[in-house]
């Protein structure tokens, strides 16, 4: 019972800094009340997963509240845009770079996301599917991302990158798998 209400506290610690990272990132005057609140919480999370079994988890639960803060205008791509074209680049060589950066982004992102929850879960006793709770903890964080650039100015949701979360996550996993299979002793030869 004890490790199970230490996973429910972890997880209830995650989604008060997640809250308060997504509430922080929407305020136009850069309230640092709701910013501390988002830290706050994302310091208990450490504190909490420092004294427990599920310490691995640390890398996935930082991601996801990335997302909360660049998820939304802070994410915006504005600024990458702006220093391109600064550089003498044309709009169109802009928009190519642009668009393949921030899609090998979220590739890579999802799949970390995803990589290092399956290693983090793996440990925690009794935790069947950990291979599938952590493809639904970056999919579920690919889906607020989404959700949430569909109402905020300047940024846009689209089923395609919810894709490419997808696509990210599975070679997440895929890797993550391979390299515990990789680490496994080899059986003697007689």
């Amino acid at each position: 019972m004890a490790r199970s209400s230490n996973l429910l506290s972890i997880l209830l610690a995650y989604a008060v800094a997640f809250l308060g990272c997504l509430l922080a990132s929407e305020a136009a005057d850069g309230t640092l009340a709701l910013l501390a609140f988002g830290l706050g919480g994302g310091l208990l999370c450490a504190l909490t997963l420092v004294r427990s079994r599920t310490r691995l988890l640390l890398p996935p639960l930082l991601l996801g509240l990335s997302i909360a803060v660049f998820s939304g205008s802070a994410g915006s791509s504005s600024p990458m845009r702006d220093w391109l074209l600064a550089r003498g680049l044309s709009p169109e060589d802009v928009r190519q770079i642009v668009h393949a950066f921030r899609k090998s982004v979220h590739v890579a992102f999802y799949g970390a996301m995803a990589g290092t929850a399956f290693l983090g879960l793996r440990r925690v006793p009794r935790l069947a599917q950990p291979g599938a709770w952590a493809l639904a903890w970056a999919m579920g964080h690919a889906l607020v991302d989404e959700g949430r650039q569909l109402r905020t100015p300047g940024r846009t949701g689209q089923p395609l990158d919810l894709a490419i979360d997808l696509a990210g996550a599975l070679a997440g996993l895929a890797l993550a798998a391979w390299l515990l299979r990789r680490r496994r002793p080899k059986p003697a030869r007689n």
